[in-house]
């Protein structure tokens, strides 16, 4: 099978470098710091999308500085900072073996590539499709031109499970990431952990 995976919320625990950067741009810029609640819900909404609404009422030349300090901080602290969530790598390892991998991110390409060798799991996926401009299900269209197996797209927000729909293809909803039940709703199958989700791909592929 072809699983397709999000990045942010899905593999990465994105809150755990995307929080102190932001925090930190905050106070070199002398800004109020948005709430945490509001840096965790935001998490998977394109970059371009991300920051307007962290941020209404800055200037752009504040949102530019802040969008370099952030990806500044998160180049520099990954390894101190970034986490996976618990037994992905394993999981990782184990898909890899009988499964093609991809990566389908709202992030841009620094930020993906960024993660993906810090997190030492860049090795497992054949393909990488980040931000390009071009909503989701516009990437994996692309991705099943290049990789003509079954597809599932696994994600842990809703622009995961309505791309995978656009697609026609079935979806994973991760629920340890950013989105809650109702969001992930349209989800052909909901996991609550790593066991769960390979159990899930076992039933797609069978």
């Amino acid at each position: 099978m072809l699983l397709i995976f999000d990045l942010d919320g899905t593999l990465f625990k994105t809150h755990s470098i995307v929080e102190p950067a932001i925090l930190g741009a905050c106070k070199k810029l002398k800004l109020n710091p948005p709430k945490v609640e509001m840096i965790h819900n935001l998490i998977g909404v394109k970059a371009n999308e991300y920051y307007p609404a962290l941020f209404p009422n800055a200037s752009q030349e504040d949102l530019i500085e802040i969008v370099q300090f952030v990806r500044d901080f998160i180049k520099n602290n990954l390894v101190h900072h970034g986490k996976l969530y618990d037994g992905i790598k394993d999981a990782l390892k184990v898909l890899h073996e009988n499964h093609t991998l991809a990566i389908c991110t709202n992030g841009h390409v620094d930020h993906q590539d960024n993660i993906l060798h810090a997190m030492k799991i860049n090795q497992f996926f054949k393909y990488k499709f980040p931000l390009d401009g071009s909503d989701k299900s516009v990437r994996i269209e692309k991705i099943k031109k290049l990789c003509p197996l079954n597809a599932v797209m696994i994600g842990d927000k809703s622009h995961d499970i309505h791309a995978a729909i656009t697609s026609s293809i079935p979806s994973i909803g991760v629920l340890w990431g950013y989105g809650d039940k109702i969001e992930l709703s349209k989800a052909s199958y909901l996991v609550s952990d790593v066991e769960q989700l390979l159990k899930s791909i076992q039933s797609l592929n069978s």
